[in-house]
């Protein structure tokens, strides 16, 4: 499983999992990172696009001797890409509506405040 979510993050270019489990606290020896922004405070380039769903899915691995089951890696990705999409929906609906929330808003601020003098 530290694999997969070290190739996934690697995918999105994330910094790699460092044997941690995510929100624990550093032990003494380990090095703090200080608490990121929302976007992860990673720096993209328009040449880095986000990972879409089609992407996960595409996504080929070099067969090792020894290596993960292909038919887990498989089903993990189709999972993955899966809530991906459900993911991107979701924000696309939820900037519709913060788009119409900011219209209305400027219509009823235009409606109620053109007549008063300051």
């Amino acid at each position: 499983m530290h694999i997969l979510l070290s190739l996934l993050r690697r995918l999105s270019g994330r910094r790699p999992w460092r044997g941690r489990e995510p929100g624990a606290q550093p032990s003494g020896s380990e090095r703090h990172w200080p608490e990121r922004p929302p976007n992860g405070g990673w720096y993209r380039s328009r040449a880095c696009r986000p990972l879409t769903a089609g992407e996960v899915r595409r996504r080929q691995f070099r067969l090792v001797k020894r290596g993960l089951d292909p038919v887990e890696v498989d089903a993990f990705l189709h999972r993955v890409a899966a809530d991906l999409a459900t993911a991107r929906r979701d924000l696309a609906l939820t900037r519709e509506e913060n788009q119409r929330i900011k219209q209305a808003l400027r219509s009823w601020r235009t409606h109620f405040t053109s007549d008063v003098r300051w």
